[in-house]
């Protein structure tokens, strides 16, 4: 069997970071697609049908319309809604830079190189950065924020409902 060690060699500050951008994003994502359901009062089992194969700018633009359509009838909660899905769109473009890059050691302690790649018309270029712990770190920090206020939005808005499945009805499903 191939080892593979020299991409792999990077602190484990960082393989955790990475791995907590990973995450939190997922639930991000979700959560995106609970509140969809929930905002339009769906059944979670029908809706994600639906929300499943809506990207991510679109559940955006969904979720956007629905916040200024009256789903929300709290003015103030459907404020808070189109700010912090403006924040999540930004924190994407954050969570790309951690999860859509190549990574691999550097030799300065703490830190990794991060290789991505830049396409622009007709020109391509490969762009390779040292980037510290302490700043992937950030990235997490941020994202699990973004998690944390959007789940907080949620349970303010009760959009949780659609998302319960009884299990004892849904057991046969497996």
């Amino acid at each position: 069997m191939r080892e593979i060690n020299p991409p792999l060699k990077l602190s484990a500050r960082i393989l955790q970071s990475i791995g907590r951008v990973a995450v939190a994003w997922s639930g991000i994502e979700a959560a995106l697609e609970i509140a969809i359901c929930g905002l339009y009062q769906i059944d979670f089992g029908r809706g994600l049908v639906l929300t499943a194969n809506i990207g991510f700018q679109s559940r955006l633009a969904l979720l956007r319309i629905l916040a200024h359509g009256g789903a929300i009838s709290d003015v103030a909660e459907a404020k808070t809604c189109l700010e912090l899905l403006s924040a999540i769109e930004k924190g994407y473009a954050a969570r790309n830079t951690v999860i859509h890059a190549s990574w691999g050691p550097s030799k300065m302690p703490g830190r990794a190189k991060r290789l991505y790649i830049r396409a622009k018309g007709k020109t391509l270029r490969a762009v390779t950065e040292e980037v510290s712990e302490r700043e992937i770190e950030s990235v997490a920090d941020q994202i699990e924020d973004l998690a944390s206020d959007w789940l907080g939005l949620m349970d303010r808005l009760n959009l949780w409902g659609a998302a319960q499945f009884d299990a004892a009805t849904n057991a046969d499903r497996t």
